[in-house]
């Protein structure tokens, strides 16, 4: 479900869960007897407080990625290591990490570029503060370029920010290149 509920609607859903005075989180702190928190009103916990939300609404698609690239192994495979007298943990670490390398590389790879475009979130919630705190690249774009009036300086950290994504994406998979059987 998080993955597709729209941003705007989890935005203001955990804003609710987080609100400092009548918010469910701070509701179950305060009947375990302990200090309730600002959550996204803190500079020391509103970016820990949004990037909880976007591992949230991210986590159906990494879980549904990882599933289908194990249900890809053949259990030939698996057989044939329990004859050999393999325990799970060999299984693991010799056949399924092995064959969902390229899954969680690709996982991997599009979860860090969803990040970077997870501007309904933090802007819905925090706009960039307390004091700069959860200002990513897209709000800071946004801010230049539609609050300040400066396109040019927006659209300057906007392109920047693209050749960052594709530098990153090139050293990322050339890092991370799969191997040739030859």
């Amino acid at each position: 479900m998080p993955w597709v509920i729209p941003t705007a609607v989890t935005a203001l859903l955990w804003m609710w869960l987080y609100q400092p005075d009548y918010g469910v989180l701070n509701y179950i702190l305060k009947t375990l007897g302990l200090k309730q928190s600002l959550w996204l009103g803190s500079v020391d916990t509103a970016l820990t407080s949004v990037m909880i939300v976007a591992i949230w609404k991210q986590m159906p698609f990494t879980t549904t990625m990882l599933i289908a690239g194990m249900q890809s192994i053949s259990h030939d495979y698996y057989e044939a290591s329990s004859i050999d007298g393999a325990n799970k943990l060999q299984n693991y670490y010799y056949i399924t990490i092995p064959f969902l390398k390229n899954v969680i590389k690709s996982t991997t790879l599009v979860s860090i570029i969803e990040n970077f475009k997870m501007f309904p979130l933090f802007w819905i919630m925090t706009q960039g503060g307390p004091i700069n705190a959860t200002t990513t690249l897209a709000v800071l774009t946004y801010q230049t370029s539609f609050v300040s009036m400066d396109m040019g300086k927006g659209a300057t950290i906007g392109v920047l920010w693209i050749i960052f994504l594709v530098v990153f994406s090139r050293l990322f998979n050339s890092v991370f290149k799969e191997e040739s059987f030859v």
